[in-house]
């Protein structure tokens, strides 16, 4: 992909830019989440920006676009999951739901880090109703550190961010595909106990 045209974007509109592109980053529209967050940090490298405030406005971006998810979560998502309370898999959703309150500041933090889940996981949160104060702290707290992250590696590698990245991109990947089959793993053999 060239990004060079958001570059320039980010050049020509500076702040706004970053805020906007980290703000539908979590859309993976018009480009990974991951790489909208190292461009903010590579752009203050190459450019003319103050790196505290380029930061302030990719985490913004970020946090306010989660929060606009958790709540089309909490308003149409929740339509679909009262209609699973309603069908046959009723005993599952209110599972789901109790391991959702006793472990989703867990699930909600962690799932920053693992692409994928980083999309899902607000309008999930919406949908089970999760206290909103709840998730602001966790959400927050990991996006702060996400961003950071990938912001510093923006400043420290702005010559071969593409490279870090990329390779950045695959152990997440494989990362994520490792956690969800786990998941699986660890529901059928509940299943199989409980069956028996």
């Amino acid at each position: 992909m060239d990004i060079t045209l958001f570059i320039d974007l980010m050049q020509d509109y500076g702040y706004v830019a970053m805020f906007l592109f980290n703000w539908v980053m979590l859309l993976g529209i018009p480009l990974p989440g991951e790489t909208a967050a190292i461009l903010s940090g590579v752009v203050t490298e190459t450019g003319s920006f103050y790196a505290p405030l380029a930061f302030l406005c990719a985490y913004a971006g970020l946090l306010s676009s989660n929060l606009f998810t958790y709540f089309i979560g909490r308003v149409l998502a929740v339509r679909i999951l009262e209609r699973f309370e309603q069908s046959r898999l009723q005993n599952n959703v209110l599972r789901f739901r109790q391991a959702f309150d006793r472990y989703g500041g867990y699930a909600i933090s962690f799932s920053f880090f693992l692409p994928g889940f980083r999309m899902v996981m607000p309008y999930v949160t919406g949908a089970n109703r999760y206290p909103l104060p709840r998730y602001i702290l966790y959400a927050g707290s990991a996006s702060f550190v996400w961003s950071l992250i990938y912001f510093q590696l923006g400043r420290a590698f702005p010559a071969i961010y593409e490279e870090v990245l990329s390779e950045l991109q695959r152990y997440l990947v494989i990362a994520s595909i490792t956690v969800l089959l786990g998941g699986i793993g660890v529901y059928m053999v509940r299943q199989r106990c409980l069956s028996r």
